[in-house]
């Protein structure tokens, strides 16, 4: 069953114009581009005297680019097209021996694929019949804009050109306009306001001091929903921190909390973070601790939650980062750890989302007003629910916090790197605050 950006944006693609498609992260539009290449390859003779190239398909990054060819590869596995990835992290040779074994398809990042275009005398694009821009608006925002120029050169003026994008972003128009595409169709399945419909939202409001024991209460709750459900959902989830420090000092306590949790961020090194993802994809770690940057790219189909330690700084930033879970047609959860300073955000998103907030039902009892939750069934997906930990509960899960920090545990691995790992935090967050963007007023 095609989703509904495939129905949309096929029968457009498919009559050759170049074309910018607007769909949100897991609506399924990876499908929408690589249906229509297929047809095409399938429809015409494979290139001669080295033209050998009928598609390119440019990624962001590796991760993205690797996915990509994973769902290609499946594709097509009933025909003798072929496909090859090629971008940063891997050895320069083996990719001149696949340039040479004439794949019908690459899959690549913009800059490793110019390098080989300014190196490789032979290599040629002159046969190329469609150019894929995946994720457009993140390969202009990243810098990428002269590449693409670059490569666009290397390919005739007939070569189909199709961009597929979250945003459309002031840069990706002027890109456009540029003379990229030539009078493009624009399918707009999402404004960019939009999150999945099957996403359900909570944000908990907590004190600074308190916000790891508020993180800690969320995944036990995830834990405990995950051991009641498991044959319908992962329990895969995904945590969003400002920096690589603050990445460093999740995971480090959470493994020493007990969870199987994993990092990744930019800078680390390529094995540990092929290693890492391998291990959140397939369960074996189901937290992954990421930054934005680092987490452009990943794709894993099975989210189920998704976890701001710290909010975005912009409502299409929380689009992008929610939007990995919830996906082809799968319940999803978001949950936003809401600081004082954050609070300006928080409404913000609630101005750009246009749902109406919600928090738990108070009850009262001689007077008293009575502590009240919800399990995440009861979630309504028209909704963002806030509300807090309640007094009891977050006070046990600071004191589990407070006892893994604590001097008593100087012989433990974990508590040495987390008391290091304070103080860079305090200072990375400074640094943060004071670039970070300010809430509309």
């Amino acid at each position: 069953m095609p989703t509904p950006v495939q129905r949309k944006s096929l029968p457009v693609v498919l009559t050759g114009v170049d074309t910018v498609v607007m769909a949100r992260t897991g609506s399924g539009k990876t499908c929408a581009f690589l249906i229509p290449l297929l047809e095409k390859l399938l429809d015409t003779p494979k290139g001669q005297n080295g033209n050998h190239v009928r598609g390119v398909i440019l990624s962001p990054t590796r991760e993205l680019s690797q996915q990509t060819l994973r769902v290609m590869n499946k594709l097509a596995a009933d025909t003798d097209i072929r496909s090859i990835g090629i971008h940063g992290g891997e050895g320069m040779e083996k990719q001149f021996n696949q340039l040479a074994s004439k794949p019908d398809v690459i899959i690549a990042t913009p800059g490793r694929l110019a390098h080989h275009l300014s190196e490789i005398p032979d290599f040629k694009l002159a046969g190329c019949a469609m150019c894929i821009l995946d994720e457009a608006d993140r390969l202009l925002e990243m810098g990428f804009s002269m590449q693409i120029r670059q490569i666009a050169r290397s390919m005739p003026e007939n070569c189909q050109k199709v961009m597929l994008s979250a945003t459309m972003p002031k840069v990706l128009v002027e890109f456009t306009k540029s003379g990229f595409a030539v009078d493009p169709a624009v399918v707009r399945l999402d404004q960019e306001a939009s999150v999945s419909e099957e996403l359900r939202i909570a944000f908990i409001t907590c004190r600074s001091l308190d916000k790891d024991a508020a993180l800690l209460h969320v995944l036990h709750h995830i834990k405990e929903d995950q051991e009641e459900h498991a044959d319908s959902r992962t329990g895969l989830s995904l945590i969003f921190a400002a920096t690589r420090h603050h990445v460093e000092y999740v995971t480090t306590l959470l493994i020493a909390a007990g969870f199987d949790a994993v990092m990744i961020y930019g800078t680390l090194d390529q094995e540990a973070r092929k290693i890492n993802l391998a291990a959140f994809r397939s369960g074996k770690r189901p937290i992954l601790v990421t930054t934005d940057v680092a987490a452009r790219g990943i794709d894993v189909p099975l989210i189920d939650h998704v976890i701001h330690y710290h909010f975005p700084s912009s409502p299409k930033l929380f689009v992008h980062r929610s939007g990995r879970a919830a996906r082809a047609g799968r319940i999803g959860y978001c949950w936003g750890l809401i600081e004082p300073d954050e609070l300006p955000y928080m409404i913000e998103l609630h101005l750009f989302l246009g749902r109406k907030p919600m928090s738990a039902e108070q009850k009262t009892e001689d007077g008293k007003t009575i502590e009240t939750t919800y399990t995440l069934n009861e979630m309504s997906p028209d909704m963002v629910h806030y509300g807090c930990v309640p007094e009891s509960i977050l006070t046990m899960e600071v004191e589990n916090v407070q006892r893994i920090m604590d001097s008593e545990l100087s012989g433990s691995l974990e508590a040495e790197s987390l008391r290091a790992l304070t103080k860079v935090c305090k200072n990375a967050m400074k640094q943060y605050r004071r670039t970070r963007t300010e809430a509309s007023r």
